[in-house]
């Protein structure tokens, strides 16, 4: 438990010059990486609004495992082994697991166990949450982010995948490609449009056939008038921006795709032909 009690002497002397302390997360790192380093990383997470250790994992600086072994060094947790992961018990939970990078265990009649995938700003609430309990320590133990996120999906990928297709049919069907029913959509459309014309073709020929010529030519000049529309339209020009590139947000893009496969080339083209300034671009 040194790190949270005493204060490197690196960081004692940047106050004493005035400059801004580096911020907990980063503490680790110190007597490891050049002190000029840490203050970049510093500052360019203010600027994207991150953690300074996830801005050296991404600029390769250190890797995730090394990030991990300097912090629970600097705290004195242990480090859990991938295998030692239990298998969530059901899509739910390992979904928390995911979102938070926290994993609970809660032995029969004991205290629970907590197993963290810290980074960043979860690194600083933990530093507090030490400092108030330090007992908690022997009860916590620190992960890789990567590998935990991969044991965890390993163990409940089918799962979630599984509750992924049916949530939205099940909570909001009228919402969902999965309910369309092309024979059923079909089937109404002849139902409604073709019964009705076709009755009137049987009783009145003539008539029947002049129905049907109109309801084709009105279908097809509502398509011409939508082509020429389309046209005569003139897009408004772009605005200018109204942030430089180190105030925008960090953010990601979900592109949603059902039966779509002939059009993934080019979207893939036009997602990387983005110009957004990104911490760390992953294609996948």
């Amino acid at each position: 438990m040194h790190g949270l009690s005493a204060t490197p002497a690196s960081l004692v002397a940047a106050q004493r010059r005035g400059a801004e302390p580096l911020p907990f997360e980063l503490r680790p790192f110190v007597g490891h990486l050049p002190h000029d380093d840490l203050r970049a990383a510093a500052r360019r997470a203010r600027q994207l609004g991150v953690g300074a250790d996830e801005v050296l994992v991404a600029q390769g600086v250190v890797d995730e495992a090394e990030a991990t072994d300097l912090l629970a060094t600097h705290l004195g947790l242990a480090v859990a082994a991938p295998e030692d992961a239990a298998p969530p018990p059901d899509a739910a939970t390992a979904e928390a697991v995911l979102r938070t990078g926290v994993r609970i265990e809660a032995p029969d009649g004991g205290r629970p166990r907590f197993t963290l995938a810290a980074r960043g700003r979860d690194v600083r609430r933990l530093f507090r949450a030490l400092r108030r309990d330090p007992g908690l320590a022997g009860r916590v133990r620190l992960a890789v982010p990567g590998a935990f996120r991969r044991t965890v999906m390993a163990a409940a990928g089918p799962m979630l995948a599984q509750a992924a297709v049916k949530r939205l049919p099940d909570r909001d069907p009228l919402k969902s490609a999965a309910t369309l029913d092309p024979k059923r959509v079909l089937g109404r459309i002849a139902l409604v449009v073709g019964l009705p014309l076709a009755g009137l073709v049987a009783l009145a020929p003539e008539q029947g056939v002049l129905a049907v010529q109109a309801l084709l030519s009105l279908v097809f000049l509502g398509w011409v008038s939508l082509r020429l529309a389309s046209c005569t339209y003139d897009p408004p020009a772009d605005l200018p921006p109204t942030l430089d590139d180190r105030q925008l947000p960090v953010y990601s893009l979900l592109v949603p795709l059902y039966r779509e496969a002939a059009s993934v080339p080019h979207l893939v083209t036009a997602l990387g032909a983005l110009d957004y300034p990104v911490l760390c671009s992953k294609l996948t």
